[in-house]
């Protein structure tokens, strides 16, 4: 298994795009921390680190950046 996972290297429109959803989506709090998540991941936070900030559990942050991915 390996230890760090990172989402693949955004591009510019999908970066904007996350960007704009953090900061001002009216779905609410838990899209703004999955595109920060994602925009983090990108940043190479690892997992643990992006649990630290969010405190949640590997497998939410996990499986937000394997949707990403899909």
């Amino acid at each position: 298994m390996n230890k760090f996972k990172y989402v693949t290297p955004l591009t510019r429109v999908d970066r904007e795009a996350l960007e704009r959803l953090v900061k001002a989506d009216a779905s609410g709090a838990r899209v703004r921390m999955r595109a920060h998540s994602i925009l983090l991941s990108a940043a190479h936070f690892t997992i643990q680190e992006i649990c630290d900030i969010y405190q949640v559990t590997r497998t939410t942050v996990s499986t937000c950046l394997d949707d990403w991915e899909e």
